[in-house]
């Protein structure tokens, strides 16, 4: 999977929480070994420039944003609050609590990246899957 590609939240709340390794399955959220899930909401400082996607109506841009971590569900950052960055249409409200998958893109990269694709969570229970060759 393209890690630049898979740059999105998942809304929703994180009551129950399975983890397991194997196959995805359509409603798993996916994450890397490196990677690291949170509960959390985000508080947008800022945005660059819109890209401009041939087919696209609506613009994309590089969003910057606290991170406010409400309980981490896998992963090794520990952190309480962290600035994060992800490439969306918008920037994702405040008021609202979401499961983010973040990460960096490279081993260089001093940067913190939002990770995961889109999907809304409607249930209670949240099934992660780690995948460690992503």
């Amino acid at each position: 999977m393209n890690r630049f590609a898979a740059i999105f939240l998942l809304a929703g709340t994180a009551s129950a929480c399975t983890a397991m390794q194997g196959s995805p399955t359509a409603d798993a959220i996916t994450y890397g070994c490196e990677d690291t899930v949170v509960l959390g909401r985000l508080e947008t400082l800022g945005s660059e420039p819109t890209m401009h996607i041939e087919g696209d109506m609506l613009g994309h841009g590089w969003f910057t944003a606290n991170l406010a971590v409400e309980r981490r569900l896998a992963g090794p950052v520990a952190l309480e609050r962290l600035q994060v960055r992800y490439f969306a249409h918008s920037a994702y409200r405040d008021d609202r609590r979401f499961l983010i998958v973040f990460g960096r893109l490279n081993h260089d990269s001093a940067d913190y990246v939002i990770l995961a694709r889109p999907t809304m969570i409607e249930r209670q229970r949240l099934t992660l899957l780690r995948q460690c060759d992503r």
